[in-house]
């Protein structure tokens, strides 16, 4: 079946939220995010680049269960984890996918976490996540900051990070079946 947008944020984009070290803290950065159908989810793209000194660990991406808005730190199931890897990641901002092994299922109008993460790093070691500060219009989540290698989250409701969600096209049927 052919791959789908599902859902996006892409507009403004007008300060860097540091994904990695930096100043002794321990920083991870999620975005918020629903889809209008029930799909699995081939890929995620995150308006990412290198920050100076660059890491030479991937970004780990996972996407996460909601608690009282703020990612819960559990899976949606076993397969919702990958990573960008660093070779394609530079210091110029775009878009950089991250694709699913196998397809981590998600319902439609429920609330949903993109957490991202490197796995180690040195000192001021990171990667910058584009984000919207200005007018951040993006309806169906917001921004959240961990500052201690994600164990607490704080929203940010000023901030939408600029994404991508990509899954399949399940040609007017919104759900799976189990035969």
């Amino acid at each position: 079946m052919a791959k789908k947008l599902l859902t996006q944020y892409i507009l403004g984009g007008n300060e860097e939220q540091a994904i990695g070290a930096s100043g002794g803290t321990d920083f991870q950065i999620a975005q918020g995010f629903k889809i209008p159908i029930a799909s699995g989810v081939s890929r995620v793209e995150i308006f990412v680049r290198k920050l100076v000194p660059a890491p030479t660990d991937p970004i780990t991406v996972k996407l996460e269960t909601d608690n009282s808005a703020k990612p819960s730190g559990t899976l949606i199931d076993a397969n919702a984890t990958t990573t960008i890897a660093n070779a394609l990641i530079d210091t110029t901002l775009t878009f950089r996918p991250a694709v699913f092994a196998i397809e981590p299922r998600l319902v439609a109008a429920t609330q949903y976490w993109l957490v991202c993460s490197v796995p180690a790093q040195g000192e001021n070691s990171r990667f910058g996540w584009q984000a919207d500060n200005s007018s951040p219009t993006y309806a169906d989540g917001t921004m959240a900051r961990s500052t201690d290698a994600g164990s607490s989250w704080a929203a940010v409701a000023t901030h939408d990070c600029l994404f991508k969600v990509f899954g399949k096209d399940l040609g007017g049927i919104h759900g799976y079946f189990n035969v």
